[in-house]
């Protein structure tokens, strides 16, 4: 009987250990105080010296906590492999995880300067998060971009950053090629603009100034882009899809942009695609290459000779009467410019729209 009880509790052991989760999720901490090692980083007492260091350290899952102070080049010397520097081998940080990436202090205390390597945060596994509000970046540099995801980065979500990128060929404040994945609760200036390049992308909520485009969303089929703010850039945002379903553009502001509001493009259009632009603030835009009329809030062409461009544009805020001081936008709706094929453009009643209040996470 005895022996049938120790057999009955050992397997019972073996049970739960079956059934138990192998590891829970770890969170490492990252400061300016830190020494970077092959132990560094779990223990708050101890921590990494730079985020690279907390990567390599960290499991899938866990959580990485960077405290204020400065990250990257920190002797200025213009390469990165000095004491307490970040290594990446692609960018200057290199994601290769599904981690959580977050800041104790908020991007206004939290500084990544990756100079001029490829990429500040280069991500190519799925599911990372880097930032959430009061919890993201500051990130800065002179090349490529300061937030790359990658194919392979599939899920990810970047949110809370301040990201800015000189205005050069090639640079980018956020560059998401990765399928669905989300931009939210970011400021990004300067560049080409935020670009979303991937099916199933989401923008919210962000603030896009100083850029070729704001938001420029290239082959954003089904994506969704609302709540976004695009000011003083040479066009507010872009947008173009190559096949169904497509992309949603609704209530963002655009307004002070220098060339125009939105920019639909389409070089080739399949059957039946609409773009659907609803719900926005159109003010106070330019004037598109000296195009008649002024005042451009949405631009249309299409360069598919065989398959008509179709815009809904209904219920959106065109300026017809200025609330202040700047120009209103074309109260007729959408400047035409012509292409190879036929835009079709549904603006019922555009003028009869009102402004629209802006949600709280945008003032």
């Amino acid at each position: 009987m005895e022996c049938s009880n120790v057999f009955y509790a050992g397997m019972m052991v073996a049970t739960i250990a079956l059934v138990s989760p192998a590891a829970a999720a770890t969170t490492l901490n990252v400061a300016n105080y830190g020494v970077d090692s092959g132990a560094c980083g779990p223990v708050l007492g101890t921590p990494c010296r730079s985020i690279s260091q907390a990567i390599t350290n960290a499991m899938a899952g866990d959580t990485i906590l960077v405290g204020p102070g400065r990250y990257g080049d920190l002797d200025g010397n213009g390469s990165l492999g000095g004491t307490g520097e970040e290594s990446g081998a692609t960018g200057m940080i290199d994601v290769n995880k599904t981690l959580i990436i977050l800041s104790t202090m908020g991007a206004s205390a939290t500084v990544v300067d990756y100079g001029l390597v490829s990429a500040g945060f280069y991500v190519t596994a799925p599911d990372v998060v880097i930032g959430s509000v009061n919890k993201g970046f500051t990130i800065s540099g002179d090349s490529g971009a300061g937030i790359n995801l990658t194919g392979t980065a599939s899920g990810a979500t970047v949110a809370g950053n301040f990201v800015s990128a000189v205005q050069v060929p090639g640079t980018f404040p956020i560059y998401m090629n990765a399928p669905s994945a989300v931009a939210r609760d970011n400021r990004a200036r300067g560049g080409f603009g935020a670009l979303l390049t991937k099916a199933g992308a989401v923008a919210e909520r962000n603030v896009l100034s100083g850029a070729l485009f704001g938001l420029y969303a290239v082959t954003a089929d089904g994506a969704t882009l609302q709540k976004n703010v695009a000011v003083d850039n040479d066009y507010g945002s872009y947008v173009s899809s190559t096949s169904a379903p497509p992309a949603v553009f609704t209530r963002n502001l655009l307004t002070g942009n220098h060339l125009g509001g939105l920019y639909v493009l389409q070089l080739t259009t399949p059957p039946a695609l609409t773009d659907v632009a609803t719900g926005n603030n159109f003010y106070g835009n330019g004037d598109y290459a000296s195009a008649s009329p002024s005042n451009c809030g949405l631009i249309v062409e299409n360069n598919d000779g065989t398959n008509a461009l179709a815009v809904t544009a209904d219920g959106n805020y065109w300026g017809d009467v200025a609330p202040g001081p700047n120009p209103a936008d074309n109260a007729a709706g959408p400047c035409n410019v012509t292409g190879g094929g036929v835009e079709n453009v549904t603006t019922a009643s555009p003028a009869a729209a009102e402004f629209k209040i802006l949600p709280k996470a945008l003032r």
